[in-house]
């Protein structure tokens, strides 16, 4: 069986004490069947992060939303989209400016 990792550091062993605790899934060494999975830029990184923080901050704001929700919302939004888009830069603002527009859009069911 082949398995990927995606990172942009060379390594010649696994050192999990290398591996961040508060990254995506915790602190772990990951591995995917899929090439296409395991390759990931800092962009996309940022975006993978972005998105973790929206989530977290829904949480904060609703204690009855569990990861899974928070992430559905977020993943199903059009403040979501626009964090995909590069040309909109959303990836490397703080959460809190990119979260203003994700709150923005669910009180008002709208894109500002």
């Amino acid at each position: 069986m082949i398995l990927y990792h995606g990172t942009n550091a060379d390594f010649g062993e696994i050192d999990l004490r290398k591996s961040k605790p508060n990254k995506d899934f915790g602190q772990g060494f990951y591995l995917s069947r899929e090439y296409a999975q395991a390759p990931m830029n800092e962009k996309e990184q940022m975006k993978l992060d972005m998105v973790r923080h929206l989530a977290l901050r829904l949480m904060d704001d609703d204690p009855q939303l569990t990861m899974e929700q928070a992430l559905g919302t977020v993943i199903n939004s059009d403040t979501y989209q626009r964090l995909q888009r590069e040309v909109t830069g959303f990836y490397h603002q703080s959460p809190g400016y990119v979260y203003s527009f994700l709150r923005n859009e669910l009180k008002t069911a709208r894109v500002s």
